[in-house]
């Protein structure tokens, strides 16, 4: 037999079923029929397996094989026509439509896409779920707005409808920017008109009487058919905002923001927390223009509940929750809403060329390429951490309440990793396993690992050698770091010691430790390895530091979180006992005369209990002071001639990585206090950002004695 006769066969055999209505029968000779038959007849063959498919419960393939047909052939209206008939069968009315229009793009004229039309039109219409309103609105932007030219739903709002310019056939106008929200998207054209597309429920993409909601009702419970009656899942133009030249919009979460060519702001949608900038905290279905008497804006950024916009001069105005601190308006405006614009003043004479939102935290950049950061940092999104008021940190994370810059990232992690078995950096405890020892520092595993603090602070108790001030390393086996931790549990210890103990080499200690130090865990090399993993996750579970199992689960080699890591030496250097420490520093000096006005004294003198290992690691000045040429390392006491205030403000920082301050205020006296010093102990990063938070604070008050202070110790940012 013939080719040409066994696809024949094969499709006839196929048509019969078809007829029958056996379309599993049908779909088994169709497939078969297709791998025969000729291209000029796989359509056909395609429409019939399409509706098996369809038939038989499998509707993507039938979605499939109907768009290969129009594929195949465009000009040939039964792909089209089969396609939107699946769609409609199954209430998916917009697609329906938008396939049908699309074919008249290659069918000029067709009775039989004219008669779909029409049909799809009737039934969409009168269909229970469709708002007479929604249903001639949504029509009437396909034929009017795009015409001929219409995104495919698939398409429209995606990254790649929004980097091309639009699908297959393109957009008329084309797109030249496009702002996304959390359920909502804005599209602007080249002629200045604006587009929504998305979740419509709280009004904002413009009114819709489907919706029927009003102010009085934006915080009452939304219902899955007002969510589904209030949702484009194609671009409709904003008619309402059609008269002005819009050259800027921004989604926030339930609002929408425009900036016309005027410098004028125009919100609408929910305007909670006073997020519209017009004075209320009413819902506003239509755009109306943010109040801002006399301020002409340049570039607009919507929050999920607060919106900034940047001024001609080069202000930044903030507006809406004020929660976080995220319209960086200080301390003494707290939480309260701001209705209206109001000036961010601490950020001084900066001129904001670039401004950001977050869902509670906004950025904005100076003209001069300073990035500064405000609000929640929660996930270290403001890459600031230290520079928080820790005094009042909220349960879910540090927060900012004024802007402060973001500065580049330093080198404390890696500095504390360099301690560990580092004989030279002043080790304060030797731990041994069997014959081999590794140096370590208690202030290190005391900020890192909770449970060693009780272990250090009991074996300190008991009278072991732990004094390190004037004293020798502290040399303990594992044996003794597990009794002390098990101390009121004497069994548990002992069958620790005789059971899991053995079991733990030194290469395991060292991965442990270097955990703990480095926060870096050698996964790869543990996979490969499971004894020694097992080995490590017996320390892991003895001391409590459950992130190593976690780090190895999945399979993470890199460093976690520095916040985290952060936090633990922030609270250890608040809150550690004596014996963590192997010297002390007596600050004793005051300020000089260009700042003695602007800065309180503090106390006449002060001591400080200090592990030299660490500021070693991370500070020259201290460095040379306890390894230089002429230094005596057997000395543990040493005295700086100082103000005590800046001295402990400076080691705090290299101890901790962070700057903490309560508020502008607060910061301008203790941020000149290390300005003044950072020269002389060497820490221009921390230098860096001082200066720059106490640029934002010059005013007519203060500039004459800060001109002074910054010539007299070289504050560039300040000049």
């Amino acid at each position: 037999m013939s080719t040409q006769g066994g696809w024949q066969e094969t499709k006839a055999r196929g048509d019969g079923a078809y007829k029958a209505k056996a379309y599993k029968d049908a779909l088994v000779h169709y497939t078969a029929a297709l791998s025969l038959a000729p291209s000029d007849v796989t359509v056909n063959v395609l429409l019939n397996r399409a509706v098996s498919f369809y038939q038989v419960g499998n509707h993507d393939q039938a979605f499939l094989d109907a768009r290969e047909c129009m594929h195949l052939a465009p000009d040939d209206p039964r792909g089209y026509i089969r396609y939107s008939t699946f769609c409609m069968n199954l209430h998916k009315y917009e697609p329906a439509m938008y396939v049908l229009l699309k074919a008249r793009l290659h069918i000029q004229r067709n009775d039989d896409i004219e008669g779909a039309l029409a049909s799809c039109a009737r039934k969409w219409a009168s269909h229970p779920r469709t708002p007479a309103s929604q249903y001639l609105h949504t029509v009437g932007q396909f034929l009017k707005d795009f015409g001929t030219h219409i995104p495919s739903p698939e398409m429209a709002g995606s990254r790649e409808f929004l980097q091309e310019g639009g699908p297959r056939h393109g957009l008329t106008p084309s797109v030249v920017s496009v702002s996304t929200g959390p359920s909502h998207m804005l599209i602007l054209t080249d002629t200045h008109e604006v587009y929504g597309v998305g979740s419509n429920v709280r009004q904002q993409i413009q009114a819709s009487p489907s919706a029927q909601m009003n102010a009085s009702s934006m915080n009452q419970p939304v219902t899955s058919r007002a969510l589904w009656e209030a949702t484009y899942s194609m671009p409709v133009r904003l008619n309402l905002i059609s008269e002005h030249r819009i050259v800027q919009v921004s989604a926030g979460k339930m609002f929408s923001m425009a900036l016309d060519q005027e410098g004028r702001v125009f919100t609408w949608g929910l305007g909670q927390a006073g997020v519209l900038g017009n004075g209320t905290c009413k819902m506003s279905a239509t755009p109306s223009r943010v109040s801002a008497l006399g301020v002409k804006f340049v570039e607009i950024a919507a929050g999920y509940f607060h919106a900034a916009a940047i001024s001609d001069d080069g202000g930044l105005y903030t507006w809406g929750s004020g929660c976080n601190g995220r319209l960086g308006l200080g301390s003494a405006h707290g939480d309260k809403e701001q209705v209206t614009p109001r000036r961010v003043t601490l950020l001084g004479n900066a001129r904001i060329r670039r401004v950001a939102c977050g869902a509670a935290h906004t950025a904005a950049v100076t003209e001069e390429g300073a990035l500064y950061a405000f609000g929640r940092n929660h996930k270290e999104q403001l890459g600031v951490y230290g520079m928080v008021n820790h005094e009042g940190v909220t349960p879910g994370g540090p927060e900012l309440e004024m802007p402060v810059p973001v500065v580049p990232p330093s080198t404390f992690r890696d500095d504390v990793s360099k301690l560990l078995d580092n004989s030279d950096m002043f080790p304060d405890m030797i731990i041994m396993v069997g014959e081999e020892r590794v140096h370590a520092h208690r202030f290190v595993l005391g900020a890192r690992c909770p449970s060693m603090r009780a272990v250090i602070s009991h074996l300190a108790a008991k009278g072991r050698p732990t004094a390190p001030i004037h004293g020798m390393p502290l040399m303990v086996s594992l044996a003794d770091l597990v009794q002390a931790r098990y101390v009121d549990r004497p069994a548990e210890a002992a069958a620790t010691i005789s059971n899991l103990l053995p079991m733990v080499t030194f290469p395991a200690l060292m991965i442990w430790l270097r955990f703990i130090y480095a926060d870096v865990l050698d996964s790869t090399a543990l996979a490969s390895r499971m004894t020694l993993f097992e080995q490590v996750a017996i320390l892991a579970d003895i001391f409590e530091v459950p992130e190593i199992r976690r780090r190895f689960d999945r399979g993470s080699d890199a460093p976690g979180l520095i916040q985290p890591y952060l936090a633990g030496f922030a609270d250890a250097a608040d809150h550690l006992a004596p014996e963590f420490y192997d010297a002390t520093i007596r600050a004793t000096g005051s300020l000089d005369e260009p700042v003695a006005a602007l800065v309180p004294g503090g106390q006449p003198s002060v001591e400080l209990l200090v592990p030299r290992g660490m500021l070693c690691i991370r500070n020259e000045y201290f460095k040379a002071m306890w390894l230089g040429p002429l230094a005596r390392p057997d000395l543990t006491s040493t005295e700086i001639h100082e103000a005590p205030s800046v001295v402990c403000d400076i080691v705090k920082y290299l101890l901790t990585d962070g700057l903490f301050i309560k508020s502008a205020r607060d910061a301008s006296a203790r941020l000149l206090s290390i300005v003044m010093a950072s020269n002389a102990f060497d820490v221009p990063r921390l230098k860096a950002a001082a200066e720059k938070i106490l640029s934002n604070s010059i005013d007519e008050a203060n500039a004459t004695s800060l001109l002074e202070f910054a010539i007299a110790y070289q504050a560039t940012q300040l000049l």
